[in-house]
């Protein structure tokens, strides 16, 4: 069984479908994804700053991001883009990326600010994410606290029960 599972998640199938529900994890899921979208609009950003085209410039991050679903939309985006279509507008189509995202990419395109904006988006998305975080690891704490008490209430009850026991030989 565990044999045919890791067999199963290293075809491109699984790996794929192993990437979608990393995305649906609830309350990881999220971050998984706001990282992909944080990884992609700063490699875009720096590629452009160095002066690489938009269509190199997304072959090229569609190498650097992990994530398999990223790499699908992104090679959409990229082919559409290529057909002379707009980048903002292919974003949107493939239903994927957050409203604000695209209206970002959308005023960076109309401005010829597209670089400066996506060093924005990886900002601000990066800003959530360490918010995000906090706010999880806060919420965990007492979680934490309490699993670590009953630990150690269980080592200390397991010592008294073992010293009752060789107190009650030695009478």
């Amino acid at each position: 069984m565990i044999f045919s599972i890791k067999w199963f998640l290293h075809t491109e199938k699984g790996r794929y479908l192993w990437d979608a529900t990393k995305l649906k994890i609830p309350l990881i899921g999220d971050l998984i994804y706001k990282f992909a979208l944080i990884r992609f609009a700063k490699v875009s950003s720096i590629l452009l700053s160095s002066g690489i085209a938009l269509l190199q410039n997304l072959e090229l991050v569609k190498d650097i991001v992990n994530n398999r679903i990223f790499k699908k939309k992104i090679t959409l985006i990229q082919q559409r883009v290529a057909q002379g279509n707009n980048l903002a507008r292919e974003i949107a189509a493939v239903g994927f990326f957050p409203p604000l995202f695209i209206r970002m990419v959308r005023v960076g395109e109309e401005t010829g600010q597209l670089e400066s904006m996506m060093e924005k988006i990886s900002n601000y998305y990066e800003k959530e994410v360490s918010y995000r975080i906090k706010r999880l690891l806060a919420a965990l704490e007492p979680t934490l606290l309490v699993t670590m008490a009953l630990m150690v209430g269980f080592i200390a009850l397991s010592l008294v029960m073992a010293l009752m026991r060789v107190l009650g030989t030695l009478k």
